[in-house]
């Protein structure tokens, strides 16, 4: 990348590499030299259920993760894909995605 003037500033390392290893995440970030993190596929299986006990686990792991970024001096995201919107359970036609916005800190 430096031969072709090519500066790095995001990449996406995979859900589970992030809840088993984040502060290998961060050292390889740092390493490339990188300043955001994202997370590009929440954690799903093949049959690609996604729930409200899906949603507010991955909150809750933002936020931990996120705290971890922040005290780095990285920002941490997540590339949604769809599954997000599907209707939640509460009323008003929120969806999961509204679900995932609420429960996590925006600062983080």
């Amino acid at each position: 990348m430096k031969t072709r003037g090519l500066v790095p500033i995001s990449g996406h390392f995979g859900y589970d590499l992030f809840d088993k290893n984040l502060a290998g995440v961060i050292r390889d970030a740092k390493a490339l030299g990188l300043t955001n993190l994202i997370v590009p596929f929440p954690p799903v299986g093949k049959d690609r259920i996604f729930t409200e006990e899906t949603i507010r686990k991955m909150a809750a792991k933002f936020n931990e993760w996120g705290a971890a970024c922040k005290s780095e001096g990285l920002r941490f995201g997540y590339h949604p894909n769809g599954l997000e919107f599907r209707p939640s359970s509460a009323a008003g036609g929120e969806t999961l995605f509204d679900v995932l916005v609420r429960e996590t800190k925006p600062a983080l």
